[in-house]
């Protein structure tokens, strides 16, 4: 019983951001030729030049049919180029939410 007390606690914890984080990303490149990929990681930015660390975050895409993401694990999402265009990819942790953008080449 403890224990699951515990995690419910832990759990809890996670549902507002951190004082003073900012959500950012480490972007591959902004920029991929169609049928190529790169990567974007999100993490708690505190501005005081750290280093980054994985945060849980679900992840979308706007428009769709641009790109495709893939998780690679520790919060990194592969972005597959599967047409040519424009697109935001949105991060969500701890209610916060995050855009960066992406161009696909031909």
């Amino acid at each position: 019983m403890k224990l699951i007390f515990a995690f419910l606690l832990a759990v809890g914890c996670g549902d507002s951001p951190p004082e003073g984080a900012v959500l950012d990303f480490v972007v591959g490149s902004p920029t991929v030729p169609v049928g190529q990929t790169t990567s974007v990681f999100a993490y708690w930015n505190y501005g005081k030049g750290e280093s980054p660390v994985a945060i849980g975050a679900s992840w979308s895409t706007s428009p769709s049919g641009i790109v495709m993401l893939s998780d690679l694990g520790g919060n990194y999402q592969k972005v597959t180029a599967i047409a040519a265009g424009q697109v935001l990819v949105t991060a969500t942790a701890s209610g916060v939410s995050a855009k960066t953008g992406f161009t696909v080449v031909p």
